[in-house]
């Protein structure tokens, strides 16, 4: 249960510091360096490829907390088709794959 709490605390504190940030770098920062704007895209891209090699590491219950707070966030409205492949589609291919793994291991 502790691994769930801390999946879904994780992807919420993750979202909302992505929109702050985005917002900081985009609406402040941006106008006044816009070089800024690519840097940050580069380092969104490395974020997300770290992000996607890491969940194979993440336990069931880590999984299910991170999905569930993506399915929150979906319902609100909140992620694009690319945050849906990255929050949802991708850990959810890893749940599957681990659950398999524990039934025939």
């Amino acid at each position: 249960m502790e691994d769930f709490v801390e999946g879904l605390r994780e992807i919420m504190s993750g979202f909302a510091c992505g929109l702050i940030l985005n917002f900081f770098i985009y609406e402040v920062i941006a106008p006044i360096l816009p070089l800024a704007s690519l840097l940050y895209s580069v380092i969104n891209i490395i974020v997300v490829i770290t992000t996607i090699h890491e969940m194979q590491r993440w336990s069931i219950g880590y999984l299910m907390g991170w999905l569930t707070g993506s399915f929150s966030l979906l319902q609100a409205g909140l992620l694009d088709i690319f945050d849906i492949t990255i929050n949802i589609i991708f850990p959810l291919l890893f749940l599957i794959s681990k659950i398999i793994k524990r039934i025939f291991n």
